[in-house]
């Protein structure tokens, strides 16, 4: 969603809209250029950032996340926070992570390349990669076209120890959620499909 869309949606509402940029960072260097963030002055009252930081950093277990919002949003929500929301070993390493510029460039080369590999060997199993599935974020929303075969390749997956994310859920039943993954991964979760699936 651009900022022009944002922007539209924001103009369009008379509550508050919340946006999740949990994977607004792997967009790249200049990802604060298509960020939310850059909208919360015009609209302090009207919009919400959130972010889980756990998600490029991998460190699920800290509960990593921030929120950015107007001063006055803010003030009331700090009221209602826990005074140890953050731990100091979690605040230790988001600073550390937040300095780490090695990790992010690798990051935003790697992950891009991994996940052209990756989406070649979706293809060629014959499922189709959501048209609106963008280019930066590092997962892949992969439509098996049937539910069936949705469940069978996340229980495969599973038994391969390269878990995906079933998306019944999220009300499509065809779909899974593929994590971009290192190649040599790749090669083990494709191999454990193929294997599953010959005919495909």
């Amino acid at each position: 969603m651009s900022l022009e869309d944002i922007e539209k949606e924001i103009k369009k509402t008379k509550g508050m809209i919340v946006l999740d940029e949990s994977f607004i960072a792997n967009y790249g260097p200049n990802w604060h250029e298509v960020s939310g963030l850059r909208l919360i002055e015009k609209y302090p009252e009207q919009l919400a950032v959130i972010c889980s930081w756990t998600k490029l950093w991998a460190c699920p277990g800290l509960r990593l996340g921030s929120i950015a919002m107007g001063a006055a949003w803010y003030n009331r929500l700090k009221k209602l926070q826990t005074p140890w929301s953050c731990s100091v070993l979690a605040q230790a390493f988001c600073t550390a992570a937040a300095n780490d510029t090695e990790y992010m460039e690798r990051t935003w080369n790697d992950v891009h390349e991994w996940k052209i590999r990756q989406t070649e060997l979706v293809k060629s199993l014959g499922w189709k990669i959501h048209p609106g599935c963008v280019d930066w974020v590092p997962y892949i929303f992969v439509d098996c076209s049937d539910k069936a075969v949705a469940e069978k390749a996340s229980d495969v997956a599973q038994a391969a120890g390269c878990p995906v994310r079933l998306c019944a859920s999220f009300g499509t039943p065809t779909y899974l959620r593929l994590g971009v993954r290192r190649p040599e991964k790749q090669d083990v979760l494709f191999q454990a499909w193929r294997k599953a699936f010959p005919s495909q």
